[in-house]
């Protein structure tokens, strides 16, 4: 599947193309609606920005509902359902731009008919897209050439959605490097074994390459019009993580992104503008939270939670978290991560950490500048010692600030295992080589569906 690099973020572009189209739908539907009941067949000077308006901003609710995700795991009925709970979010807001009308709002009989007539079309077209992506339609034709680890982290790609981006139609080994299945025998010149199979792109995953990775061949077939992509980039582009097993000494060196001044400045003002609109907005269920923990333990019960946290370049600062756990949850002094069904979490921390609440207070780290709302989790200094340690690469997710949400905290659900935190930290890689305010705004959109949908807690 063709992707385009906007302000250096990767993005689908089938996607962004449906997301055009369902754009236009709604805003025809509600631009149809208004002009053929408000005004009679003539807008009356109308402006057409308050379609586009409605357009637009249904796209982006989907969007946060995670409806523009390629790797979207769900079915006809959860699509939807998904459609639906962004038609209802929408409604108040259409009403609002309906109230800005100079001329008599339309009837409610216009508003249902307009509204179910865009809300049919976009649950249809992205059915369609979906069932389309998933027939191959916009699949990218993958040569494997050579084998070893790199071919092993491809096939632990094995769901449907984690491979509606291409097909594999072969693998060509080496004389050292046994291959997966379909095996193409090397006896014609790469560019012809690569017109034969109909290969779009090239995967290199050659574990030795010296004097043995035919470069002059390779040249021809992308001078010839086929992608050649190393094996880790592809694992990056299609699963959006960078594999730690496949990394080379030096390669954070040459592919970390480094923000200048003018990118840190974004980042804190994006940072700083968000957190004070999640506080206007948050606040009463802020303080709904407070009472329902003084309700549950007493009103002498601590309702705020300090932690040390491990954030940029190694510093500790004391994180906030609305407590969720009994008073006595570490009264052994072993630290341990929270588990499936943890005993120690109160009935009321079993919810609000369902919905993320308890997180909320960490906006104050965020407005004090020890937290960045988007950025790798902080851990506390008792684990993040042994897994420096015991992981390669983990000390590079203290490059930057750590956050409230993140990438991995989108694509990959709590972890409390050694291989949960590798799992994790290759999230975080991507997140550091890739890291612009456009993923920022991005994670924070897509940070609705895990609230809404309680993705990853425990």
């Amino acid at each position: 599947m063709r992707t385009l690099r906007v302000l250096g973020h990767r993005v689908s572009l089938p996607l962004v193309l449906l997301s055009l189209v369902e754009a236009s739908a709604v805003a025809g539907a509600v631009y149809a609606g208004l002009v053929y009941d408000a005004f009679g067949g003539d807008d009356g000077g109308m402006p057409l920005s308050i379609s586009a308006f409605a357009g637009v901003g249904l796209m982006i609710l989907m969007s946060a509902l995670g409806l523009y995700q390629l790797n979207l795991r769900t079915n006809f009925t959860g699509i939807v359902a998904r459609t639906g709970i962004a038609f209802l979010v929408a409604l108040p807001a259409i009403g609002v731009l309906y109230m800005l009308l100079p001329q008599q709002p339309p009837s409610i009989e216009a508003v249902i008919t307009s509204g179910l007539a865009a809300f049919v079309t976009v649950a249809l077209l992205h059915a369609l897209f979906f069932a389309c992506a998933d027939a191959g339609l916009f699949k990218r034709r993958v040569l494997v050439l050579g084998g070893g680890n790199g071919v092993d982290a491809l096939q632990s790609l094995r769901r449907k959605a984690d491979r509606r981006g291409f097909e594999i139609v072969g693998y060509i080994g080496t004389e050292r490097e046994a291959v997966h299945e379909p095996h193409l025998q090397w006896d014609k010149p790469l560019s012809e074994l690569v017109l034969d199979a109909g290969a779009d792109e090239i995967v290199v995953s050659m574990a030795e390459r010296r004097s043995r990775l035919p470069i002059a061949a390779l040249m021809d077939c992308r001078h010839s019009g086929v992608g050649v992509i190393e094996m880790i980039d592809f694992i990056e582009r299609e699963a959006g993580k960078v594999r730690i097993d496949l990394l080379r000494p030096g390669w954070m060196l040459f592919n970390a992104n480094e923000q200048g001044r003018l990118g840190a400045t974004a980042k804190r003002a994006l940072d700083l503008s968000a957190s004070v609109v999640l506080l206007l907005l948050g606040w009463p269920l802020m303080i709904a939270t407070v009472l329902a923990i003084k309700m549950e333990e007493g009103w002498r019960a601590p309702v705020l939670y300090r932690q040390p946290r491990v954030g940029q370049g190694g510093a500790v600062f004391d994180v906030l978290k609305f407590r969720s756990m009994r008073t006595d949850a570490e009264a052994d002094g072993r630290p341990r991560f929270a588990s499936v069904m943890d005993s120690r979490i109160t009935r009321v921390g079993r919810v609000i950490r369902k919905m993320r609440v308890d997180e909320m207070p960490q906006v104050f780290n965020v407005i004090r500048g020890d937290m960045s709302l988007v950025g790798p989790r902080p851990e506390r200094p008792e684990f993040v010692t042994d897994l420096e340690k015991d992981i390669p690469f983990y000390r590079e997710r203290h490059r930057i600030k750590p956050g409230i949400t993140g990438w991995a905290q989108l694509l990959y659900p709590y972890g409390a295992s050694r291989e949960d935190m590798i799992e994790k930290l290759q999230y975080d890689l991507y997140y550091l080589k890739n890291r612009s305010v456009l993923l920022d705004m991005v994670i924070l959109l897509q940070t609705v569906e895990v609230v809404l949908f309680g993705k990853g807690s425990r």
